[in-house]
């Protein structure tokens, strides 16, 4: 995709990325320089910070081992995210713009990841609690009443105290994606949701790029359409059917090769080991 859009950006904005900055996106360190933070690829800074966090949860893994100590992590996780959020704005335009991507920022809602991760991995050394189903549904029930909860309700506290909301909604889906995992409901795990899921990170890649290529599709829409709401579902709609065989092709001819050839390198490494 980096390939991708710098022939894109040629010749749709007669523009040449700096040799450096595509370096920076291929080794994934972009999200260390702002300005560059942002990625080549559209919507791609989640990416810098994704990797710079992978690289590092290994070692936290190794460290993090029971419930309590993720919740501790999650804990000191969030501080870190609300001082360096703070510091961030403090700096200027630039610094307050890469405050929103920076990897120090972003770094508890991970915590928040492998919180859920040990509330459902680490089910069996808690079975009179973690095989109950109701303990399950409590958690996913939990997760949505937080999400209506910060919809409904204003966060205005809490975005200006270091954009704590994130965090809160972090929880939320922690807790919606542990429940999920220890007990699923039909509605999210079902076969569409699951060939979407496989195919999300080529949905993720793909779809800023078929968005912007898709603008007179939206407009003339919304000429004939005159609920914003309703034009707004359609629009939605074509950009689905459009995205679907396109991340098809996507993950059948990269990622699923990509992740095979993963799998023969980790086994290859164990048993040369």
């Amino acid at each position: 995709m980096i390939l991708v859009w710098c022939v894109f950006s040629f010749f749709e904005f007669n523009h040449i990325f700096p040799v450096h900055e595509i370096l920076f996106n291929f080794l994934f360190l972009f999200n260390f320089f702002p300005g560059n933070h942002e990625s080549i690829v559209w919507a791609g800074w989640t990416i810098g910070v994704e990797m710079v966090f992978y690289t590092l949860m290994p070692a936290m893994l190794f460290y993090i081992q029971k419930i309590r100590l993720a919740m501790v992590l999650f804990f000191l996780g969030s501080l870190i995210s609300i001082e360096a959020r703070i510091a961030y704005e403090a700096q200027g335009e630039l610094l307050k713009n890469y405050g929103h991507h920076a990897f120090l920022t972003q770094f508890g809602i991970f915590c928040a990841g492998i919180t859920a991760y040990f509330l459902y991995w680490r089910r069996n050394a808690y079975p009179q609690l973690m095989d109950n189903k109701i303990f399950y549904n409590l958690m996913s029930i939990a997760g949505l009443l937080l999400m209506v909860s910060l919809i409904l309700f204003s966060t205005e506290t809490l975005i200006n105290f270091g954009r704590a909301d994130t965090l809160v909604w972090a929880i939320a889906f922690a807790l919606l994606s542990g429940g999920q995992a220890g007990y699923p409901w039909l509605i999210f795990a079902n076969r569409f949701l699951f060939f979407l899921g496989e195919r999300s990170f080529s949905t993720y890649l793909l779809h800023p790029l078929v968005i912007y290529q898709m603008k007179p599709i939206y407009l003339y829409l919304y000429s004939q359409i005159s609920h914003s709401g309703i034009a707004f579902i359609a629009c939605v709609i074509v950009t689905i059917v459009v995205l679907i065989p396109m991340i098809t092709l996507s993950y059948s001819l990269i990622e699923y090769p990509g992740v095979r050839a993963g799998k023969k390198l980790i086994y290859f490494l164990k048993t040369n080991s």
